[in-house]
Order: structure tokens, then C-alpha cells, then sequence
């Protein structure tokens, strides 16, 4: 299991939850305290995947424990038509937002607007550009140039992530870091997670400078040819900033030039105490909005 799939991967994000895999589906997910006595799960950022879609039904009693309130998870891309039908009679089943994904089987490269192209062109004239072998020592590096993209687009959470855990995911099988270098040293890198013939591209890390020389061109650029050069099919650079699917929002606007295709990711939820969720929630369970309601923004543990 490489990636996503890795338990490597869900025992990254253990600062934020006790981690679990399911033993038929290979869900991933991450347990989390409501109180004393009461708990949820979660699924792993960005992407649940599972080995096995159609066995998620048999795990469900192994997650309904005493204290367990609720799951909740954003699926696969790649896998949309299997996690609608794992979790089409949940409580939440719907689109949650479009991500733009690259079909490396056609001519991508022709098919981004002439000005992208120009700019990758010479993006990648000033950079020299290296798939890193042994990414883990580059850690505090990384680190380091990843809080230019948590304040250039406000990440909270999960999201941000933490020294600990990007230590962590540099080491998860699977992985791709191609690491852009110009006069004064590093400027940025990209670390991408292949499953089979699809790849996420997961993490991007930038120096200050990166912006101003379009960095992050010649990052992707370089990471879509090393991808297209393995015999991957298709490539998912994800979507817009935060929750909102908008268009309007300047990363999305700039992934959706580099794609030839988008896929619809499902957020899915399911509750398991009925009673305790409404209790939770200060009274009856909502049919809609966030999910699960007790941790919306200013809910009761919305800061857990």
C-alpha cells in the first residue's frame, strides 16, 4: 500500500487523532475525543481511499462503539461512482468540491493556454530540477518554506500540518519530491503520492522568492513529465482554497489551467448515536449544513 493508502500515511496525522484502519475496506481514519466519554472519526486530509470500496459496509459495526458519535470523510476523486455506492444511504452523501485533474495520456502540455505555457517555459530555464532520493533530511527546509503557503492562503487546521507530520509523510512509500533549485539554493519542491495509475499532487512548498519567478510552474511541470515518463494515467491537482469550490479563487484558477478534466470529490457522513449527536448539538439532529454540527466554526468542539 503506497500513499494514501499507506498506514504510514494515517499514522502521520496522529497528533491529530488516534489512527485506525479499517480491516476489510482499508479505510483509514482518524478517532478523536469528544469529551470524556464520547468520540467520532475522521477522514484523513485530503483524501479517504480504501483497498476495497465494497467491504466499507461490513467495517461499519466495528466503528459503532460505545461513545461513537459519527463519521465523516471526503472520498476519493478517482473513486466517486464506488463511494457513492458505499455511502449513498449515509446521512451525508454529496459533491464537495471539483478538482482539477490532468489526463497524462493526451497532450497536456499543448493544451494550457499559450501565456501558462510561456511562463513554465521559462520557469524551468531558471531552475534546476531534481527528484529527491531521500527527501526526509530536507524536513526542516521544507517545513520552513511550507508556512509561506499556510500564510499566503490562511490554512487552519488539519491542513497546516506540523513539523512532525510533514517529517512523517516525506518517509510514506510512494511518494514523489521534485525539488526546484535556482542561484541562491532551494525555492521549492513538490512531494506527490502515485497510486497505481493515478497521483495526487499533495503538498507544494515555496520560498518567498518562488512567487516572484514562478517557482511553482516549473514544479508541476517537472512532476507531470516524471509522472507521464512512469506510465500514470491521470494526475489530481486538487481544488480551490479551503472549503468554497469556487472558480473565482486564484489557486483554482490557476490548477484548472493546467487540466484537461475535473472529478467531483463526495464529503460523506454517517451518524452512529442518533442521541448522542443531539445531544451534542444542543438538540435536533440538522439535515443539513456542516457535518458533524457539533464541530461547525463556533460549535462546541469545533476547535478539536
Amino acid at each position: 500500500m503506497t500513499g494514501y493508502l499507506s498506514p504510514a500515511f494515517g499514522q502521520s496525522y496522529a497528533e491529530f487523532g488516534t489512527s485506525l484502519v479499517l480491516p476489510r475496506s482499508g479505510l483509514q481514519l482518524l478517532r478523536r475525543p469528544l469529551g470524556a466519554d464520547s468520540f467520532d472519526y475522521m477522514g484523513l486530509y485530503p483524501y479517504a481511499m480504501c483497498a476495497d470500496w465494497s467491504a466499507l459496509a461490513a467495517d461499519l459495526p466495528d466503528l459503532a462503539q460505545p461513545g461513537a458519535v459519527s463519521v465523516t470523510f471526503v472520498g476519493d476523486p478517482f473513486a466517486a461512482a464506488e463511494v457513492q455506492e458505499a455511502t449513498g444511504d449515509w446521512a451525508l452523501c454529496r459533491p464537495f468540491k471539483t478538482h482539477y485533474v490532468t489526463d497524462l495520456r493526451t497532450d497536456w502540455r499543448r493544451a494550457r493556454p499559450k501565456e501558462m505555457r510561456r511562463i513554465a517555459r521559462r520557469a524551468l530555464e531558471a531552475h534546476e530540477m531534481q527528484i529527491v532520493a531521500d527527501p526526509v533530511p530536507l524536513t526542516d527546509a521544507l517545513w520552513a518554506l511550507y508556512q509561506t503557503t499556510v500564510a499566503r492562503h490562511d490554512v487552519r487546521g488539519i491542513q497546516a500540518l506540523s513539523r512532525d507530520v510533514v517529517a512523517q509523510q516525506l518517509a510514506v512509500p510512494g511518494g514523489l519530491l521534485m525539488a526546484a533549485h535556482d542561484a541562491t539554493g532551494l525555492a521549492g519542491a513538490m512531494l506527490t503520492f502515485c497510486h497505481g495509475a493515478t497521483a495526487n499532487l499533495h503538498l507544494m512548498f515555496l520560498d518567498p522568492r518562488a512567487h516572484r519567478q514562478n517557482t511553482s510552474y516549473a514544479l508541476i511541470h517537472a512532476t507531470l513529465e516524471e509522472l507521464e515518463a512512469r506510465g500514470l494515467h491521470h494526475a489530481n491537482l486538487g481544488g480551490a482554497a479551503g472549503h468554497d469550490d469556487a472558480a473565482r479563487d486564484g489557486l483554482a484558477r490557476f490548477k484548472k489551467g493546467w487540466t484537461t478534466d475535473t472529478r467531483s470529490a463526495l464529503i460523506c457522513g454517517k451518524v452512529l448515536d442518533a442521541a448522542r449527536y443531539r445531544d451534542l448539538c444542543g438538540g435536533a439532529v440538522p439535515t443539513g449544513g456542516f457535518f458533524p454540527a457539533y464541530r461547525a466554526p463556533g460549535a462546541a468542539f469545533s476547535g478539536d
